[in-house]
């Protein structure tokens, strides 16, 4: 009688086990079909006006209607940037990056509904490696914000950003560290159906 319970519960867990993983299976490969969607990378030229049309943020939103155009684009020395600037009282931030990455925006809302724009959405990358916005220095750069991480315009209106993004020397190789100004960055706007990229340099 023992010997057969003790088959039973093996049997039993081998059945849950195979359940488990043709689950695990069928949705992994869901996941996987979900990227099908993309429709592949469009690369646009600073200082074009270019429409987020019906593509997805990265968060997810649909902000069709507005506009963007990147006005300029430098890698400036984190301490540098401070001596010369003027910061709010409550500036205190969290992480204090080598370098800076700022890319100067205008946005456009031409004729949208949508919510706004969640700037921490739009991502700078190069070949192989991603930087990370500077949460701190947005909301400090950008006062409209009033302490939020997007934006939302009126119709038929237009607002200058700064976008800055912290680059931490450990997060690259030496060779790289020592060329970043001309490391080929660009501006990832949209994740899909279309994958929007602004080249910034190279």
């Amino acid at each position: 009688m023992k010997r057969g319970v003790k088959w039973g519960l093996i049997l039993l867990a081998v059945a849950v086990l195979a359940g488990l993983w043709t689950w695990r299976y069928v949705t992994m490969n869901a996941w996987y079909d979900s990227f099908s969607q993309i429709e592949g990378v469009e690369y646009h030229q600073m200082a074009e006006r270019l429409a987020f049309g019906e593509n997805r943020l990265s968060s997810g939103e649909i902000v069709d209607g507005y506009f963007i155009k990147v006005n300029s684009f430098e890698i400036v020395d984190y301490r540098d940037f401070l001596a010369g600037w003027t910061p709010p009282e409550d500036f205190d931030p969290l992480f204090r990056p080598d370098k800076l990455a700022l890319v100067r925006v205008t946005l456009y809302n031409e004729d949208s509904d949508a919510e706004g724009v969640l700037l921490t959405s739009l991502g700078l990358h190069g070949d192989d490696a991603y930087a990370g916005m500077d949460w701190d220095l947005l909301t400090a750069l950008n006062p409209v914000l009033e302490g939020a991480y997007g934006i939302c315009l009126p119709k038929g209106t237009e607002y200058d950003l700064v976008l800055p993004y912290g680059l931490f020397s450990d997060n690259f190789s030496s060779w790289t560290w020592r060329h970043i100004e001309t490391y080929p960055w660009v501006l990832h706007l949209t994740a899909w159906p279309k994958e929007l990229d602004i080249v910034l340099n190279g």
